[in-house]
Parts: C-alpha cells; structure tokens; sequence
C-alpha cells in the first residue's frame, strides 16, 4: 500500500511538471500565432 501510495505521488507530479512545461509552450506559439496573425 506504501509503494502504491508513492508511485500514485509521483506520478501526480510528473503530469503537473508536464502540463505546466505543455502549456507554456502553446502559450508561447499562441502568441507567435498571434502575432503572426
């Protein structure tokens, strides 16, 4: 129950470290598209 716990953990963090870094890339292109636009 304790391995479960801490791979559910991890796995948490690393599907918010990947969103966070996701989004700021389309936030990046958005803009250049904008900008484009």
């Amino acid at each position: 129950m304790i391995v479960f716990a801490v791979v559910s953990a991890l796995v948490i963090v690393i599907v918010a470290c990947v969103g966070l870094i996701c989004a700021q890339f389309s936030a990046e292109d958005l803009n250049k598209m904008g900008i484009r636009q």
